[in-house]
């Protein structure tokens, strides 16, 4: 598929990366100089494995197994670093969840300030006994993930930058230093450039002003300098980066989506890239459940679906979960 699509822009699974993170963090090279955290970890899965209830917490779990003379399958869980585990997976899990949102969600934006949070996450746990072997890989590799210079498959790609540039709530960057926010700001530059929205073409054009009520007088009127099409691109930017935020503007995407709708003519090439940018998923998650959900229903006995039929049961399917 890659090599198939290498004309194209190719963007990661940032769930996916994450999960690979996490999988270098409790491999077994790293288990070893962590006894304490491998005995621990293959102690819950014998016990997982044997007790296949879900939503019971350790307590309950615990009072079960004493009442049937088997209080030893979890005698040897130490329920203070289970604890210590389980808080420290909590952020992934968290942004594990905001990636693989659906695609009614802004999920592309989330990319670089997840990884940020993650990293600093993992610094503060590398003080713990338990965790400084598991944090100290994950910090490594999320400095892999996020540096600029990495040439590596799984860095952050420009775009999620942009995206999160994009968000008014976080336009200041205040995520990463001064040189890598300038590059990002240069990468808006080059792809506003690229995309041609410099050019005067007809669907760049605003919306066709009504006809002036003195148009018999039209030498005498004042120029209409509500859009200046030389404002440049920097101006643009610059515009865009001083401008104050509502105290009611949330942080949700149709808010993010709405505030630049009401700003298309203030910031005519931002609001555009906007539109091209904030579109991306973030992982192939949604996808994926997609295409699983599409082949429990087009079987053998109902493929004379039609594709109206199909998307309306997807999308109830959805909105059902």
């Amino acid at each position: 598929m890659i090599a198939a699509l290498r004309g194209f822009t190719r963007l990661n699974c940032s769930a996916h990366i994450l999960n690979i993170i996490l999988s270098h963090a409790f491999s077994s090279a790293v288990m070893d100089k962590t006894p304490e955290a491998g005995h621990l970890l293959k102690d819950v899965k014998k016990l997982v494995t044997y007790f296949k209830h879900s939503g019971l917490q350790y307590d309950d779990i615990a009072t079960i197994l004493l009442e049937n003379k088997q209080f030893d399958k979890v005698a040897c869980i130490s329920k203070n670093n289970l604890k210590t585990l389980v808080t420290f997976l909590k952020p992934f899990k968290d942004a594990t969840n905001d990636l693989e949102s659906d695609n009614t969600a802004l999920s592309a934006s989330l990319v670089l300030p997840w990884s940020v949070k993650l990293r600093n996450h993992c610094e503060a746990a590398m003080t713990d006994c338990i965790l400084s072997e598991i944090a100290s890989t994950c910090v490594q590799r999320l400095d892999e993930l996020m540096s600029p210079k990495s040439l590596a498959p799984t860095g952050i790609h420009m775009l999620y930058k942009i995206a999160t540039f994009l968000t008014p709530k976080l336009r200041q960057l205040k995520m990463i230093d001064d040189h890598e926010r300038q590059a990002v700001i240069h990468a808006v530059k080059v792809l506003v450039d690229e995309l041609g929205f410099d050019e005067n073409r007809e669907e760049n054009l605003p919306p066709p002003a009504k006809k002036s009520a003195f148009k018999d007088f039209a030498e005498w009127e004042d120029a209409d300098d509500t859009m200046d099409s030389d404002v440049s691109i920097d101006s643009e930017i610059a515009e865009y980066l001083k401008v104050k935020l509502d105290g009611s503007e949330a942080h949700g995407p149709k808010d993010v989506l709405q505030w630049w709708k009401r700003r298309c003519q203030e910031f005519p090439r931002l609001s555009k890239l906007t539109r091209h940018v904030l579109c991306i998923p973030a992982s192939s998650a949604p996808s994926e459940r997609a295409f699983s959900i599409c082949g429990r229903i087009l079987e053998q006995r109902r493929i004379n679906l039609k594709p109206a039929l199909v998307n309306d049961m997807l999308f109830l399917h959805g909105h059902m979960k």
